[in-house]
């Protein structure tokens, strides 16, 4: 399997099907990010639609020399907030909508037991602080390093440090049990 560097290289040689591995790669990631800003779905895949048609028109005179993820997840936060400043919208927090794509959700009884495990994850971490709610998302369950976090939202790797021990602190508090287990049991969460 391609690294997303060498993928990206290839793109710049305009290779088609690279693209589409990348696109396939990140798009969904990258559409609930964007709804973390703009709470709306439709809008959400639009976004994430001109991060793409930039990377696709822009190839030839991009310049990424190392991280392919924080670039598209980049342009992503700048198209959102742009969008949220253009139209001078105020967001308020508010759970995540539920989003299945694959074919396998269509069966009536899997949408139902995805909703229910996507409403249970929606209210345990609705009880967090918005900053801190993304930090801890964008870290445990999109696989960011710190380092990258701190690139992304404009803050210092310490604060995303703060955010996430404020958040398991939240979290331990409120259901009582080993941040390392909760973890986990987020994540058996998300499973589908």
């Amino acid at each position: 399997m391609k690294t997303d560097l060498e993928l990206f290289q290839e793109i710049k040689t305009s290779n088609e099907k690279a693209f589409e591995i990348l696109f396939d790669k990140y798009y969904k990631q990258l559409c609930s990010f964007c709804d973390f800003y703009v709470k709306d779905s439709s809008l959400s895949e639009e976004l994430v639609a001109d991060v793409f048609a930039s990377l696709w028109i822009k190839r030839d005179t991009l310049l990424i020399e190392y991280n392919v993820k924080n670039y598209l997840y980049t342009i992503a936060k700048n198209n959102s907030l742009a969008h949220l400043r253009k139209n001078k919208i105020v967001t308020l927090p508010i759970s995540r909508e539920v989003e299945n794509s694959s074919l396998s959700s269509c069966l009536p009884e899997k949408m139902i037991l995805d909703s229910e495990k996507e409403n249970k994850l929606a209210h345990i971490l609705d009880i967090l602080p918005t900053q801190s709610r993304k930090v801890f998302e964008l870290h445990k369950f999109e696989g960011f390093k710190y380092k990258e976090i701190a690139d992304l939202l404009n803050i210092s790797v310490k604060t995303v440090e703060n955010h996430i021990g404020k958040a398991l602190k939240i979290l331990r508090e409120n259901y009582k049990v080993k941040s390392s287990l909760f973890v986990l049991l987020l994540k058996l969460l998300l499973i589908k």
